[in-house]
């Protein structure tokens, strides 16, 4: 599971490089770290990036609840983004459609994180 979560990261860190905003007659292409809803989830993305390194190397699986901070807050952004395009009747990108799909997954492993039956401890 947490190569998934590696793996999700990752395409947050990616869909901030591709293109947001696609090119219409009065709209130039915009990619996502040019915008400020872009930058936030790079940062998020590094910032989870960063933390399931931290936890494949030591070997223990406990900052679940970070992940699933990060993939709430990304789907709040791109929800937001979205709606906001619709709006103005912008087409979105590749990388907004990713972003967004990397939230929703990364929201997904946490609630499977706290459905799955847990060992007890021994005694």
């Amino acid at each position: 599971m947490q190569y998934y979560i590696l793996f999700n990261t990752v395409l947050l860190i990616v869909s901030s490089f591709l293109t947001w905003v696609e090119p219409k007659l009065f709209i130039i292409t915009m990619k996502g770290f040019q915008m400020i809803d872009g930058k936030i989830v790079l940062v998020l993305g590094i910032l989870g990036f960063v933390s399931i390194c931290y936890e494949l190397l030591r070997r223990k699986a406990q900052l679940y609840w970070i992940y699933g901070l990060i993939g709430f807050m990304t789907m709040i952004i791109t929800g937001m983004v979205f709606y906001s395009y619709y709006q103005n009747q912008y087409s979105g990108g590749a990388g907004l459609y990713l972003a967004a799909l990397g939230g929703i997954q990364l929201t997904g492993t946490y609630v499977v994180f706290i459905f799955q039956p847990r060992k007890p401890a021994p005694s």
